[in-house]
């Protein structure tokens, strides 16, 4: 998602379990590159449970906010119990519309093979050092110059279309006709 390698001190990221164990939960970061990071239990909630392992499935995923990153050994440590639930689900529409742009620049990369989604993102979101990227669209008004690539008229045109696409209601009257057991 983001052109850093790992997220900062006191931001929210995105989990997906990997592995549960007595005294942490594994998982991996998909805003980076699935990078692992761990959550100690007594970060995961106020009361230890028996049903831990239980409740915390692999595979699962949550909003998490980092207390700890240790850029040479790439360990990252997380907590869950600091992450109210708005500030979780207003993460989570923010990451699935993030998600949705990057799937959006992937699709409009594949018309032209010599660009690398990376490229792409370089010259663009990356460029503007943005973590809410529909939000910079709709703030920018989808200006058609705002990044500085060629066909930046029209790749924001392909956004804007995307995005702001209604659902069209086409209604037609048809009779079918049954003809035997071939089909119609």
């Amino acid at each position: 998602f983001y052109n850093k390698r790992l997220p900062n001190i006191g931001e929210l990221v995105y989990t997906r379990i990997s592995n549960v164990t007595e005294y942490s939960i594994n998982v991996v970061l998909p805003e980076y590159s699935d990078t692992e990071a761990m959550i100690m239990i007594n970060e995961v909630s106020r009361k230890v449970s028996s049903n831990f392992q239980k409740k915390y499935k692999v595979g699962s995923s949550f909003v998490c906010r980092v207390v700890n990153v240790d850029k040479n050994k790439n360990f990252i440590d997380l907590t869950k119990r600091q992450v109210s639930s708005e500030e979780s689900d207003e993460y989570l529409r923010i990451y699935k519309s993030n998600k949705k742009i990057i799937k959006l620049v992937e699709d409009y990369i594949k018309k032209d093979d010599s660009r690398s989604l990376n490229s792409m993102m370089e010259f663009t979101f990356w460029a503007k050092d943005t973590n809410n990227f529909l939000k910079f669209l709709v703030d920018s008004n989808f200006d058609r110059n705002l990044f500085d690539i060629d066909d930046c008229e029209k790749f924001m045109s392909f956004l804007y279309d995307k995005i702001n696409n209604k659902q069209k209601v086409v209604s037609s009257a048809i009779t079918l006709k049954y003809y035997g057991n071939e089909g119609i």
